[in-house]
């Protein structure tokens, strides 16, 4: 059965409840399989080590050609059993990715990015870098530009290996997420 999965519903009214809507997965478009085929719940952490890597060649990309090609190692594995979708209703990055094998036991989540005002963030610990700066900035009274500068530079800092505050994380810190990685030095 196809299913979309919404993570966390932002109800302005709540009398008026959720409306679920097939959701696209961040940067590349809906991609959920006609028939969809389940998959061994094995292959997640080969599933998730393509979209990352997919995501960091997309944030290089200079044509949207380009974009699309960083995605067919990960489509060629997984495209004929991507069951649905999801996305997050979260201020200020909004995560999401594709659901394999929805409404079993054997369900599993592949993230496949977010866009946010810092650019792609292709990993969960980058959405809490980036969080975690736009809170920071918020708190800070800053707001545009200023705070779109720290929340980039929190980005750079977080995928050149420097250390970063890494507090944020509504939506973009699910439980299971381990620590994120200690920056040598």
């Amino acid at each position: 059965m196809r299913t979309t999965v919404i993570v966390a519903c932002l109800c302005l009214i709540a009398a008026m409840g959720c409306e679920r809507k097939p959701q696209a997965a961040p940067g590349i478009g809906s991609e959920v399989a006609k028939n969809p085929k389940p998959i061994d719940p094995a292959m997640a952490p080969k599933l998730q080590a393509l979209a990352t890597s997919a995501c960091h060649c997309e944030q290089k990309a200079k044509t949207k050609a380009e974009e699309a090609a960083c995605w067919t190692n990960y489509y060629q594995v997984g495209k004929a059993s991507i069951e649905g979708e999801y996305a997050t209703a979260c201020a200020p990055i909004s995560a999401g990715g594709h659901v394999y094998n929805g409404e079993t036991p054997q369900e599993f989540r592949i993230y496949t990015g977010s866009h946010s005002a810092a650019g792609k963030l292709c990993t969960e610990h980058e959405v809490i870098a980036v969080e975690t700066a736009w809170q920071a900035a918020f708190d800070a009274g800053l707001s545009g530009e200023a705070m779109r500068t720290r929340m980039r530079q929190a980005l750079q800092d977080f995928q050149d290996g420097r250390e970063v505050a890494m507090t944020g994380g509504g939506c973009g810190r699910p439980s299971r997420l381990p620590p994120p990685p200690v920056a040598a030095g």
